[in-house]
């Protein structure tokens, strides 16, 4: 069976008791069946307090698919990690590996691949998240590097399919639906220019301003329009549009915008290039 070891274990806590500091109690977890959501995926001291605001809405849930940006540019297009298990500080979490198999029957785009996924932490950075707060639950991993919107739709078509196929042989079921991203890169660093008289925590507040409209509006064909009009340098675009087209083919119709921030927001410190992080949950 095949066994993906962490690579990047310096990006976040060790321990649960460090990890359950970045969550807060939330006034009433709800007990729908369905969770879609946008989370981070930064060094843990950059996003964590935004993924942990977006994890503490969570309930226990049995299998989350989590779709991912491809950084490294390995592997397929669309690439799913079929079986095992992924090895981490707290422990193994394994692949919903019966799912994963009927995503791979139901869909055209979607390919078994373990390769795009070793050298990748947009994942990894998740998963001590969902150790905390459901122990028991196991992962569909997918990274994405089309993002054309035909090839978003697919997907999620094929997600909410093999979710409705797995929900006829037992309804108990409880699936959560994440995408992970981070907001704008800009500054010289990320080659994007900053515009003069604003600075860069500024600037990626106002693209990711625009962005944040659409996903909260369900939207994922204008999320991709504007996100290409505007060159907003989210690098989960494509992951996003997956989850909330999956979002709306389940039927789940409430967003919210648990927190944003800016990389100069969480650090205090100025500087000429700037990261945004948003968490935003969707019943």
């Amino acid at each position: 069976m095949p066994l993906r070891k962490a690579y990047c274990p310096l990006w976040y806590p060790k321990t649960l008791d460090e990890i359950k500091k970045y969550l807060t109690t939330p006034s009433l977890k709800s007990k729908k069946q369905f969770f879609f959501a946008l989370a981070p995926h930064a060094g843990w001291i950059y996003s964590g307090k935004i993924a942990g605001k977006v994890y503490s809405q969570i309930s226990q849930t049995d299998t989350v698919i989590i779709l991912g940006t491809n950084h490294t540019g390995l592997g397929s297009p669309t690439s799913l990690f079929p079986e095992g298990e992924w090895e981490m500080p707290l422990g193994p979490i394994k692949i919903a590996s019966e799912f994963s198999l009927e995503l791979l029957q139901n869909s055209k785009q979607i390919k078994a691949d373990i390769q795009a996924h070793l050298y990748e932490h947009a994942i990894e950075v998740q998963i001590p998240f969902l150790q905390a707060i459901a122990p028991n639950a196991k992962i569909v991993p997918i990274e994405m590097q089309d993002y054309r919107l035909e090839v978003c739709k697919e997907i999620a078509d094929t997600i909410a399919k093999t979710i409705s196929q797995a929900l006829k042989r037992n309804p108990d079921q409880n699936f959560c639906v994440l995408s992970s991203s981070d907001m704008t890169h800009c500054g010289q660093n990320y080659g994007q220019e900053v515009p003069k008289k604003i600075s860069a925590s500024g600037f990626a507040e106002t693209q990711d301003r625009m962005a944040i409209e659409e996903i909260l509006q369900i939207n994922p064909e204008k999320l991709l329009q504007i996100v290409e009009k505007q060159n907003i340098t989210m690098c989960g675009a494509g992951p996003t549009a997956v989850m909330l087209e999956t979002a709306k083919l389940l039927g789940a119709k409430n967003a919210e915008l648990l927190g944003y921030a800016t990389s100069r927001d969480l650090t205090g410190k100025k500087s000429e290039f700037a990261v945004g992080y948003a968490g935003v949950i969707i019943q």
